[in-house]
């Protein structure tokens, strides 16, 4: 009988990883707890141009199931940006599932642009986590404007995050 057990790691969130066969997945430390100095950064291009932001204080948890992990990251606030976003937040919570490889990240995004416009983007961002990884990079490149609260907005750009975490994923 094999032990199914799983857990994982992420962000804001963005967002976490995995990938391969029909193998059990384990995170190390499990269950794993989000707390710094786990860090990511969110990345955006549209029309305007490009920009970055770092991510801080992230928290969560995330637990296991059949093949992978899932999760909220709670908290976090992104800071340092550049480029065209002024301001960028993630509305909490991001919801991260690994499955076998394969991480989905369910996020909100709110940004503040460098001409004053407030625009609100969701969507969902898809990647890998390689396997013993401890970081993993979801992206899309076409999330749609879901809200204009105020100024001049993108009508989709495309979003990556990358998390980084002090716990290990295997498979």
């Amino acid at each position: 009988m094999r032990k199914h057990t799983a857990a994982a790691v992420l962000v804001a969130g963005m967002l976490l990883l995995l990938g391969g066969e029909a193998a059990d997945a384990t995170v190390r430390p499990d269950p794993y707890s989000i707390v710094s100095p786990d860090a990511g950064s969110i990345t955006t291009s549209g029309a305007m141009g490009r920009s970055s932001c770092s991510l801080a204080s992230p928290g969560g948890a995330l637990t296991s199931l059949l093949g992978g992990a899932t999760g909220p990251i709670t908290r976090g606030f992104t800071n340092g940006c550049s480029g065209t976003v002024v301001r960028g937040y993630f509305l909490w919570p991001v919801n991260v599932t690994i499955q076998r490889g394969n991480v989905t990240v369910r996020a909100d995004h709110l940004i503040t642009n460098f001409v004053g416009g407030e625009c609100l983007y969701s969507a969902t961002l898809t990647g890998t986590v390689a396997n013993g990884s401890s970081s993993f990079t979801v992206s899309n490149v076409a999330v749609p404007l879901t809200r204009r609260l105020s100024g001049v907005c993108d009508t989709s750009l495309e979003i990556r995050f990358t998390f980084s975490t002090a716990a290990t994923i295997t498979w």
